[in-house]
């Protein structure tokens, strides 16, 4: 029997071959928390009847259900590639370019495998996430959810932490064996595996850019010459994939990716500009570092990269890198608060520059395929 407390959870994730039909999950993280919830939309009639002063139980019914919340984890040397895929729209692995991302490589026939993410459509794609809740006398409950897609996720680094990941997803509905909504049961608990010994990037492996030269060939973007950002103690990133959450249709039925459940959404489309966006704490040290690029609105690119220290093989690292080759510094300038060092926030979005990837994930590991 498990311990009766968190301890006992877990997290997997799977892309799913129909979508809102749970599947097994094959992919598992160490989490730090998480806030998934399902939801349930009341409907209550009212009616007046002679002498009637409170709400009827035998008017009142359940709409529709959903669920939605949070994943937050650190982010680690290896598995991540699959929530990539869902974060970024890209799904295929082996090809360059539209839905078929990531680029997939073996680096120099060596176990080292470099993952390139570059957005992409989010429609056509869903993955079953399933928690594992473990009750007070040591149960592990299943909790699977279904339709899922990342509405936003983002990341964070800061001195003296590991770097947090956190991922923010929608379902279509939360699924358990006992079936309360008496829609479909949920299936049992998978039991999960990790990869032994797993390594996670922290603030001392990180690197921040905040110019270079940009070039985009094979649909990868790099960055050469890259200029050092200066004297930064804390980054965050969040992207923001809008979707239609809200595509409940009379019966369920709703075509393709239509749930066929009545109560139950059908597929979340994208229906706005996705949003680019975070901010750096930095100390104030000199107009040139970030003052005359803010107060002059000038552009910069901005790369977040973090490297493991031990090689996978030859001088192949684990990397996880983060390129946004067109952002905008937002902020005020900086201002004498009292006797100390001078410091600013700026925040700032990222823009589509017509060229290069809007946003772009590198990722090298020892994972083969995402």
């Amino acid at each position: 029997m498990a311990i009766g407390a968190g301890l006992a959870a877990s997290v997997g994730i799977v892309t799913e071959a129909t979508n809102g039909l749970a599947a097994t999950p094959n992919h598992w993280l160490e989490f730090n928390n998480e806030s998934i919830k399902g939801v349930k939309t009341i409907v209550q009639g009212k009616g007046l009847r002679g002498g009637g002063l409170f709400d009827r139980q035998s008017r009142r019914v359940v709409g529709s259900w959903g669920a939605k919340g949070a994943i937050n984890f650190d982010a680690p040397f290896n598995g991540m590639g699959l929530w990539f895929e869902h974060m970024m729209g890209a799904f295929n692995p082996g090809a360059v370019g539209g839905t078929n991302n990531p680029l997939v490589q073996q680096q120099s026939a060596t176990a080292a495998w470099l993952q390139t993410y570059a957005p992409a459509s989010l429609a056509g794609k869903t993955f079953t996430t399933q928690v594992g809740r473990p009750d007070a006398t040591g149960v592990v409950r299943p909790f699977t959810y279904v339709g899922c897609k990342v509405d936003s996720w983002g990341l964070m680094a800061e001195v003296n932490k590991y770097a947090t990941m956190d991922v923010n997803v929608d379902a279509w509905q939360e699924l358990t064996p006992d079936n309360p909504q008496s829609t479909i049961a949920g299936p049992a608990l998978t039991a999960p595996t990790y990869t032994t010994g797993e390594q996670f990037f922290h603030f001392r492996q990180a690197t921040i850019y905040n110019g270079g030269t940009l070039a985009t060939a094979g649909g990868v973007t790099t960055l050469s010459s890259p200029v050092a950002a200066g004297r930064v103690s804390k980054v965050q990133l969040k992207v923001t994939n809008p979707l239609d959450t809200s595509r409940y249709f009379i019966a369920g039925t709703g075509g393709t990716g239509g749930s066929g459940v009545a109560g139950v959404k059908s597929e979340q489309l994208e229906n706005n500009f996705r949003q680019i966006g975070g901010t750096l704490d930095v100390e104030f040290f000199s107009l040139a570092s970030y003052y005359d690029v803010y107060y002059g609105d000038n552009p910069a690119a901005l790369e977040l990269i973090f490297t493991g220290p031990t090689a996978i093989a030859s001088t192949f690292f684990p990397t996880l890198a983060i390129l946004i080759p067109v952002v905008k510094y937002d902020g005020d300038t900086p201002v004498v608060a009292g006797p100390g060092i001078l410091n600013q926030q700026l925040p700032f979005s990222g823009l589509d520059d017509e060229t290069n990837n809007q946003i772009q994930v590198q990722y090298m590991s020892t994972d083969t395929a995402p």
